[in-house]
């Protein structure tokens, strides 16, 4: 599991968020329990696309996402393969993924962080201030997905947002320090360790 959590990037994020759901979502027992199995699915999946046919679990999550009134996972319709049919439903990480950076934001509120290097426009930014910047980029397209769906049109789109979530993943390492998470908790929280472990668990 820890492995599968350190691998950084809209993966990692998407792990985070089905594990610690924001909530607004208002997820019951059984509900939470299948996002639990989503997380699970997603840690233990080696292959992209994901679809909805073997990825049952995530598929699962997604529509339970999609029965809330003001919430959107995109769930479309994937390019046809030749001799493909019929056309196969493909699962975009956006949502989760946001969710999951949400819940970073929340723990690291109360935190006094260092800053970065200055960016190419000589701006200071913190952890805090890319994970915000990439939790927007996911919401940003998902919004302009869900008005498209709403139009008619339910094909997948590919989300511009791995390179965002690349660069907040590696400001959250760079506090010297990572998450440590266990598995035994319905509300994961984040502890401080050192540099040194930090390293070994992401290796």
């Amino acid at each position: 599991m820890i492995a599968a959590l350190f691998c950084g990037g809209v993966k990692t994020f998407a792990i985070l968020g089905l594990l610690n759901p924001p909530e607004g979502l208002g997820l019951n027992t059984v509900e939470r329990v299948a996002f639990r199995a989503a997380a699970d699915e997603l840690m233990l999946s080696t292959e992209s696309p994901l679809y909805a046919d073997t990825h049952p679990a995530l598929h699962d999550a997604a529509c339970i996402v999609n029965k809330r009134e003001f919430w959107f996972w995109q769930v479309g319709f994937a390019k046809p393969v030749m001799g493909q049919a019929p056309r196969r439903q493909e699962i975009c990480l956006a949502a989760p993924a946001s969710m999951g950076a949400l819940w970073l934001c929340q723990n690291l509120n109360h935190t006094d962080l260092p800053k970065l290097p200055p960016d190419c426009n000589g701006t200071e930014l913190d952890a805090r201030d890319l994970l915000e910047g990439f939790r927007g980029a996911c919401d940003h397209y998902l919004y302009k997905v869900e008005q498209d769906f709403q139009s008619g049109n339910q094909d997948f789109q590919a989300l511009p947002i791995w390179r965002a979530a690349a660069d907040a993943w590696k400001a959250v390492r760079s506090l010297g320090a990572i998450l440590l998470l266990t598995a035994s908790q319905p509300h994961l929280k984040a502890r401080i360790i050192s540099p040194g472990m930090a390293n070994h668990a992401a290796a």
